[in-house]
C-alpha cells in the first residue's frame, strides 16, 4: 500500500472519529491540527532565518562584556567570592 492511500485511510478514520466526539472534544481537535500547522510553517521559517551580524543589532554587542572592566570581575559580580 502507497503512502497516499495509507494517508487516505487515516484521514478517513479521523473523519469518522470526529462524527463520535462531542463539540468541545471537536473544538479540541481543530485546536490541535491548527498548532501542528503553525508548528510546521514555523519551523519552515526559522530554517530560512540567517543572522546578519551587521544587520542585527543584538548580535553586534555579543561579547562586550569580555572587555575590562568587566571581563576581570564578572565572576565575582554573578557569583560571589
Amino acid at each position: 500500500m502507497g503512502l497516499q492511500a495509507e494517508t487516505s485511510i487515516l484521514k478517513n478514520r479521523v473523519v469518522e472519529n470526529l462524527g463520535k466526539l462531542s463539540k468541545s472534544d471537536v473544538q479540541n481537535v481543530l485546536n490541535f491540527s491548527e498548532y501542528l500547522l503553525f508548528k510546521g510553517s514555523r519551523k519552515e521559517l526559522v530554517n530560512k532565518v540567517v543572522l546578519d551580524p551587521l544587520k542585527d543589532p543584538i548580535l553586534e554587542i555579543i561579547g562586550i562584556g569580555d572587555v575590562e572592566p568587566f571581563a576581570s570581575k564578572i565572576d565575582q559580580e554573578l557569583y560571589g567570592d
